[in-house]
Parts: C-alpha cells; structure tokens; sequence
C-alpha cells in the first residue's frame, strides 16, 4: 500500500499557519491572500488565452491549454480550483501545509538553515524544457547526496524544484531551494566541490558562466521567520534577466519581474503535467496524516 505523499498534508495547527503570521516589524514579510492567488490565476488565463490565439501550440498542447484555462478562470471567479500546479491558489494551499510543517520541524529542532543549489546542467532552452522530466533530476540528485555520504548524516533535508526564465538568454534555470538540518550542511559542501555544482567564472567552452555561486547555504541564523520556509516552495516562476558585459562581469536584477509571454504559459503547461511529489525530495523525513516526521534519530 503507497503511502502518504506531500499532497496529502493538511494544514498544521494555527501556530503554524504561515498564512496568519507573516506580521513583522520591517512589513517586508508577507503571505499572498486568497484574493491575490486569484487575481493571478485570472491573469494566468489570459496569458494562456493570448498564447492560444498566436496558434503556435501543437494540438495537443492546445487542448492541455484551453483546458487549463477554464480551470484557472474557474479559480479565479469562484475559488474551486483543480489540483494542478499552473493554479496559484492551489499553489497557495499546498505551500500553507509543506512551510507549516516545516516552521514546525524547525522549531523542534533549533538547528536549522536554509539553502539554494544551482545546477550547471539544469538550464533548458524553451523548445527543451517539455522533454524536462523533474523526477529523473530529482533522483540524480539524491544519488550525488548518497554519494557524499547523507546515508550515514543524522537529520533531515526537504529539496523543492523551482525555476527561472532568463529573458536575455532565453533559458530556464531550474534549481532546488532547500530546508536542513545544519548536520546536513556537511554534505553540501562537499557536492559543491564536483561537476555540476562548482562554482566557476567561466564555463567550459571559456565564455562567462551566467551563474558563479552554484551551492549557497545560510550560514547566519534564520530571521524574519516564516519567510524563509515560504521561500523553500514558491507559487511562481519569475523573470531574471542576467546581463554579462563585454569584460565577462555580470549582474542579476534582484527584483523579480513576470515573465512574459509565451515563455509564461510554457511554464505553466509543464507545470501542468506534474504532482507535487515529483518535484519534491525528501530524505530523513516521511508525511504523516500528523505530517512530517523524522524517520532518522533527533538532533
């Protein structure tokens, strides 16, 4: 019998709803409301409208789109929404239960950071991006993580998929935001040392790498709590633009802008094809109908 995944959780108790207590002094922190999911969703639509009426979708991709349409104004006009991820108020849901849980295991643990990991291999070209499957970079992955020894590391380490579009290069960058135990920490510095995940000014053709910090792990204690678990799984692709200039120096806008179309309703599409669970990698913990667990011994 299969056991629960992470779409089966359920809200957790109201001191943890992420929903509710976003208040903080600075007002930089904030959780989207049901009314701002479905202003998106209505946006969404009209993109995905738009894109439609270019006739530049294959049929089937039509089909997938016009029906993924309806169901985002459906969202947007009565708040029903249907389980996929393209839908931000579905997205909202799902990210009030996955942060809530892990704001809880946080604070049972008090030792704790946050991380970002960018894979040089993980940027896909839009007429690639289709044929990307999550669940086989999710697994290579874990085999990298076994490989430098998580096997034998007490403590936990939840791993989402998300993704940027890169308008100037015209790429999506794919990578993982990603919660830990701090025993975990040991380990990423070590993948970070190897292939895909080294940090490099220039990539192996000599031209500059649009990405030079591939593993980013917090060092400095988690503030502004429960910003940093919403972080971890997020209800949107944004557009960051990476300018390189002719001595190779580059800059990232840090301000995170929409993309455009129809790059957005690619996104949207093949988020469309996928569960929560295959973009998720969890090791050392379970879903419960209590929610997560430790399945390793406590820190």
């Amino acid at each position: 019998m299969a056991g629960l995944g992470i779409s089966d959780l359920r809200p957790p108790g109201t001191i943890y709803r992420v929903d509710k207590r976003t208040k903080h002094p600075s007002g930089e922190v904030r959780f989207e409301t049901e009314q701002d999911s479905k202003r998106e969703d209505a946006r969404r639509a009209h993109g995905l409208s738009r894109t439609i009426a270019k006739g530049i979708l294959d049929p089937d991709e039509e089909a997938r789109a016009r029906r993924l349409q309806v169901d985002l104004e459906t969202a947007a006009r009565t708040g029903e929404y249907a389980p996929t991820l393209a839908c931000h108020l579905y997205m909202r849901w799902l990210r009030i239960c996955i942060a809530g849980h892990l704001w809880k295991l946080m604070r049972t643990t008090r030792r704790h950071t946050t991380a970002t990991i960018i894979l040089r291999s993980w940027e896909f070209s839009p007429d690639a991006l289709w044929d990307v499957d999550p669940r086989k970079l999710l697994t290579a992955f874990r085999t990298d993580l076994y490989r430098a020894g998580i096997r034998n590391v007490d403590g936990w380490l939840f791993a989402y998929l998300h993704g940027e579009f890169d308008p100037i290069a015209k790429v999506y960058r794919l990578h993982l935001h990603i919660a830990l135990t701090k025993s975990m920490v040991p380990v990423l510095d070590r993948i970070r040392a190897v292939g895909n995940y080294k940090s490099t000014r220039l990539l192996p053709d000599g031209s500059p790498s649009p990405v030079f910090r591939r593993v980013w792990i917090r060092r400095k204690p988690l503030i502004n709590m429960p910003e940093p678990v919403t972080y971890v799984v997020q209800s949107f692709w944004p557009a960051r633009p990476i300018h390189i200039d002719e001595q190779g120096r580059r800059s990232r806008l840090r301000q995170k802008g929409a993309i455009r179309e129809p790059y957005h309703s690619q996104v949207l599409l093949w988020l469309d094809r996928w569960k929560v669970e295959d973009l998720t990698l969890m090791v050392g913990l379970r879903v419960t109908k209590a929610g997560l667990i430790r399945t390793r011994r406590r820190l």
